[in-house]
């Protein structure tokens, strides 16, 4: 193990003695780990010391000495780290409560959305387990400081104790000197399992840094001061002056704080400090997405569609991994890799953009090549000074690397259709054509409609032989492999058409789906997909799977999706969702304010890799035989499946997303989806739901004082949603099984008609109605209406007849908003209604004076309350209630025709 192996292992484990620490271990956290790592013969005594000395307690004035690189790199990495923290004055005891939500500090309008004492954010903290992912997956989410008190020791006792056998396996894979790479994979997927949810440090300040991705970024910094200094220095000794200048430097910032930095002024320090550049943050951005995944027909578009999204979002993790190592850095040094776009953080040096340049054209020669120019790769840098680290969000480096690669995608293949001499060269024509042969060929891939390298479909394969090119079976191939496999091994090369790129990345991907076809030798090669508790693998990977199988493995079409659904609603149609985060750049750029650093960035963005590549396929396997992911990853969402599950699954995923991130309402999402016939064309489908989504978030004109998106479109209307820790104490036991929550809705209802008193009646119907978002009333109208029709045998032309109300009263409520309405046609919804309200019946009485009166106390709320928040502007939950109800019928009705 050379030098800079023993510098990369020390950084990634000096901290993970804090675990220790929590659990009850005795000495200092350093001591802790220190021991740790000396008890494994795969790592050199040299790793165990550097452990235990990175707090400076035995070496004085280390920064004045001769010597002690690897410690100083050590010791700077850990700082750069942990720049958030070294203005701060006083160190205090560590605190014994988990990991504050990164989310919970999230701020990015003027006032909190919604500030009901109900729904203000408060301190989420997470329990400190390993990360499990099975079941629901209760680690992941973080819980009310009273719940983790009660848990927290004994949790990291255990979390500790697991971490520790689990080490020793790194042995597994001590082969002498060449084996820097599988050890590095494997501790650091192993820390990634034990500490993602432990807090790094509680010093003055927030614990809402993981200690994974506390140890990830000090790693991250420390291959690249070894690669700077590669490059920079030749002579030992100038590389420990280079190293005790900036250690001195930190050293009295930390002391004195910012006041150190007056003195310096016009002095070599202050150049060292504001002008010397010696990082970069690399940021790569992906062109032409939406577009190479739905450039095809109808024909297998579910399996190439899954094909096509997850091939992309691989790709995206590959070209990262790929630049990182021609950069002979690490995986650490991605700090984000997902929805087209990565992050990493590399050294400096003044070849860095023609280096990165010359790497990308492969990859854009590539896309031209074989995708006809339909995708490109824009990557560009910014350099970094330690001024531009310790003083991150004044640099807001985010936004200056992405304004860079925004103006390299609209300078699309410059690098490959310009010589040196500035002409357009024999490629320009390639990419603008026009092409004469291909006016030549006849015949076209059936599903991409292109024309290269056609091939018939094996008929076992598909439903018949017709003619496909070579990368649309490909992604069906991807597909099917990827369609149960529970392992993916990285391999240099691999005959799969699909790892054409990859190949030449040296990166190509295999799976497995069955234990059994390996020995137990094989099996530590291999990453478990989404399972994080296997111990005989290398590590594991989030991605996502979701795919809804029958027993003999083969995946639901959509006709059978939309069978399904008919079976169980009489209405046979196929849903298409599309959802993602509102408002991540500005989370990025602007969410965590002054506190912005390196390492608070990883927490969050491996915390949404972890919600959207690993819980998301959880879940769905508890819709498996209706709900089918096409994609998600990085913030968005995409799934098909039977319409009436895939609204449950869109909310489903909404309420978690929400308890994920600590119920902060600047972090949420929105939401579109369609209903249309299962042989409707799924690319104008997911084009449709595209609408949807963009017509939630841009609903309302963008305010800085409030969230305007956060909205769901659904059967046509748009309207708000919402969940809050309240309403999730509230319905905990019965949100998820539809027969309990509809009981529960109309008890909700038949308890507050049942009141003697009419004007606490209203009191509790006006908060019953203020404390749910429009889609929420949507969801308690439409089972009131599905209870009256199914258990009271109302007909079902009462929908009808609120149909009819809701158009008018949509111009009753304009009216009302206005301050002014015309009482006569408050009058129709109770003749309508007539029959429902002098029922012998009491529940059907009752349920059907709440319908009427919901609508008289929105109407009044309007005309008397005008400074009320909760006034509801939009009568359309009222049609979006009664359009669901009707298609969830749809049975009864046949069965009554009958």
């Amino acid at each position: 193990m050379n030098e800079k192996d023993k510098s990369l292992f020390s950084s990634l484990t000096h901290d993970i003695g804090k675990l220790g620490y929590r659990a009850g271990e005795r000495g200092s956290h350093s001591e802790i780990g220190g021991r740790l790592i000396e008890n494994q013969k795969a790592f050199s005594s040299e790793i165990s010391s550097l452990v235990n000395l990175h707090h400076l307690k035995e070496i004085k004035n280390l920064f004045q000495k001769e010597g002690y690189l690897p410690l100083k790199i050590l010791v700077l990495s850990d700082w750069l780290a942990s720049s958030e923290r070294i203005t701060s004055e006083d160190r205090g005891e560590i605190s014994k409560v988990g990991l504050t939500s990164i989310f919970s500090k999230i701020k990015i309008f003027d006032h909190d959305v919604i500030n009901t004492p109900s729904r203000q954010v408060k301190e989420f903290y997470h329990l400190g387990k390993a990360l499990e992912m099975e079941g629901d997956c209760p680690e992941i989410f973080p819980n009310t400081l009273s719940k983790v008190q009660k848990e927290i020791k004994e949790n990291f006792k255990q979390n500790w104790n697991k971490f520790q056998e689990k080490l020793a396996a790194i042995e597994r894979y001590d082969n002498g000197d060449d084996d820097f790479e599988l050890k590095f994979e494997f501790l650091y997927s192993l820390l990634f399992t034990h500490l993602k949810l432990v807090p790094s440090a509680a010093y003055e300040v927030e614990p809402d840094i993981s200690l994974f991705d506390h140890l990830k970024v000090a790693c991250a910094f420390s291959a690249a001061i070894n690669e700077y200094l590669e490059k920079r220095y030749f002579n030992e000794d100038d590389k420990v002056t280079f190293l005790n200048d900036i250690g001195v430097l930190f050293e009295k910032l930390y002391h004195e704080g910012t006041h150190y930095l007056d003195e310096i002024k016009g002095s070599d320090k202050e150049k060292l400090f504001k002008s010397r550049k010696l990082f970069a943050l690399v940021h790569g951005d992906f062109s032409g997405i939406q577009r190479f995944i739905h450039l095809i027909t109808s024909k297998y578009a579910s399996k190439t569609l899954k094909g096509r999204s997850f091939y992309f979002s691989l790709m995206t993790e590959l070209v990262a991994e790929y630049l990182v190592r021609e950069l002979k850095l690490t995986k650490a040094n991605i700090i984000f890799a997902g929805g087209g776009h990565f992050y990493l953080i590399t050294h400096y040096f003044e070849q860095l953009e023609s280096y990165l340049s010359e790497k990308v054209k492969v990859i854009n020669e590539f896309f031209l090549k074989e995708f006809n120019a339909n995708l490109y790769l824009a990557v560009a840098h910014v350099p970094l000074t330690l001024e531009n680290i310790i003083f991150y969000q004044k640099f807001n480096p985010w936004k200056r690397v992405s304004e860079k690669t925004n103006f390299r995608k609209r300078q699309r293949f410059k690098d490959i259709i310009f010589s040196d001499d500035g002409n357009l060269n024999e490629k320009f024509k390639e990419i603008f054509g026009p092409n004469e042969n291909d006016l030549q060929l006849e015949e076209r891939c059936i599903i991409c409609n292109s024309y290269p390298a056609l091939q018939l479909i094996d008929p076992s394969d598909l439903a018949r032989e017709e003619l496909i090119c070579e990368h649309c079976k490909g992604f069906i191939d991807l597909t099917n492999d990827l369609k149960g496999a529970c392992l993916i091994k990285k391999i240099t090369n691999s005959p799969r058409s699909y790892n054409r790129l990859f190949n030449e990345l040296q990166l190509a991907v295999v799976f497995e789906n069955n234990l059994n076809n390996l020995n137990i030798n094989d099996i530590k090669t291999w990453y478990s997909i989404n399972e994080p508790g296997n111990v005989n693998t290398l590590g594991h990977v989030l991605y996502s799977t979701g795919f809804p199988l029958k027993n003999d493995n083969s995946i639901y079409n959509n006709d059978e999706l939309a069978r399904g659904a008919e079976k169980r609603t009489g209405y046979g149609k196929l849903g298409i969702l599309k959802m993602d985060v509102d408002f991540l750049g500005l989370i990025v750029q602007k969410g965590l304010g002054e506190n912005a650093s390196f390492s608070r960035i990883s927490t969050l963005s491996t915390s949404l890799n972890l919600f959207f590549k690993g819980y998301i396929s959880k879940l769905q396997e508890r819709y498996k035989e209706s709900v089918y992911i096409i994609y998600s990853g990085g913030d968005d969402l995409f799934a098909l499946g039977a319409w009436d599950e895939l609204i449950l699954f869109a909310w489903h995923v909404y309420r978690d997303f929400r308890r994920f991130t600590a119920f902060n309402s600047n972090v949420t999402m929105s939401a579109g989806i369609v209903i249309e016939d299962p042989k409707f064309p799924i690319m104008k489908a997911s084009a449709l739901a595209e609408e949807q989504l963009d017509a939630a978030k841009h609903h309302e004109i963008f305010t800085p004082n409030k969230n305007t998106k956060n909205k769901i479109a659904l059967f046509g209307s748009v309207l708000t949603w919402d969940w809050s820790l309240k309403k999730e104490e509230e319905y905990q036991s019965v949100i998820d099984d539809e027969e309990k929550c509809l009981k529960y809705h109309v008890e909700k209802v038949l308890e507050i008609m049942n009141l003697e008193s009419e004007q606490e009646q209203t009191s509790r119907l006006l908060e019953l109605l203020d404390d749910k978002s429009e889609f929420e009333l949507s969801f308690l109208l439409k089972d009131i209406l599905i209870y009256l029709i199914n258990n009271k045998k109302i007909s079902k032309s009462l929908l009808h007849k609120l149909k009819l109300t809701s158009l008018r009263m949509k111009e009753l409520l304009h009216e009302s908003l206005k301050g002014s309405v015309r009482v006569p046609k408050l009058w129709r919804l109770r003749y309508f209604l007539r029959a429902e309200l002098n029922s012998k019946d009491s529940d059907t009485r009752l349920l059907s004076n709440f319908i009427l009166k919901m609508f008289e106390i929105i109407i009044k709320n309007n005309l008397f309350k005008q400074s009320s928040r909760s006034r509801i502007k939009n009568i359309n939950f009222i049609s979006v209630a009664i359009q669901w109800a009707d298609y969830l019928t749809r049975k009864k009705t046949e069965n009554e025709s009958d």
